[in-house]
């Protein structure tokens, strides 16, 4: 229902601009960033353009390797867990995007709409031997999951540089997306996952995640870079 809905809004932008009395004019873009490789479709003029957008992140994406393994640990688990975990990083596979660019400054804009993400973003890590969760010591292997639960339909807003119905160029975005409805999901699997107490020792770890950062699992952050076509 959702995306159906997501869908129709999304073909809402693209035929906004035939009643659009204001100079029109129309763009693509192609762009890399947070939510993968997609395209961008503008329609509008100079101050104001209707846009669309598609992002896919391969299971494999280049991008998370790059995030630090201390990172996730230190705001997962704390600095009682050791800092030698290796994570896989797994985004949502589809992202759409439908909404208004508003060029206040030259390049300058703000933006914002909608977002739909086909899942939740996950961070996967490998025990050899053990770990320490919940004030407890588990000296077995397996393998511990967190999901972050995010509503698949959000609002966003943000601001970026280019305007994609003006020319040959590169654009920037930079925003953020809020879920009023989010959770942060701990799991493990393997012997692990059968090790007696290991529910009870990854809901604290949860419940000591949330107390301080439970604002942060309701945001998902949205940067890209992307060369555009204007017509």
């Amino acid at each position: 229902m959702r995306l159906r809905f997501l869908c129709c809004l999304m073909a809402g932008f693209a035929l906004a601009p035939s009643i659009v009395s204001a100079q029109r004019a129309q763009g693509i873009g192609f762009h890399v960033g947070t939510n993968g490789f997609g395209v961008d479709a503008g329609f509008g003029g100079s101050n104001l353009v209707f846009r669309v957008g598609a992002s896919i992140a391969p299971e494999s994406y280049f991008l998370t390797r790059h995030i630090p393994d201390d990172l996730i640990t230190e705001l997962l688990f704390g600095s009682d867990v050791a800092a030698d975990l290796v994570y896989d990083v797994v985004l949502p596979r589809r992202t759409l995007r439908a909404g208004i660019d508003l060029h206040i400054l030259g390049p300058l804009r703000l933006s914002g709409g909608l977002m739909y993400r086909s899942a939740d973003a996950v961070a996967l890590t490998t025990v050899a031997q053990s770990i320490e969760l919940g004030d407890r010591t588990f000296s077995v292997s397996g393998t511990v999951q967190a999901t972050l639960e995010q509503s698949p339909l959000v609002p966003y807003v943000g601001i970026g540089l280019g305007n994609l119905t003006s020319g040959f160029g590169v654009y920037v975005d930079i925003g953020v997306s809020y879920s009023s409805e989010s959770s942060l999901v701990m799991t493990a699997a393997g012997p692990l996952g059968r090790a007696p107490g290991i529910n009870e020792a990854l809901q604290r770890e949860t419940d000591e995640f949330l107390s301080g950062y439970e604002w942060l699992t309701k945001l998902y952050p949205t940067v890209q870079l992307g060369l555009k076509f204007g017509m």
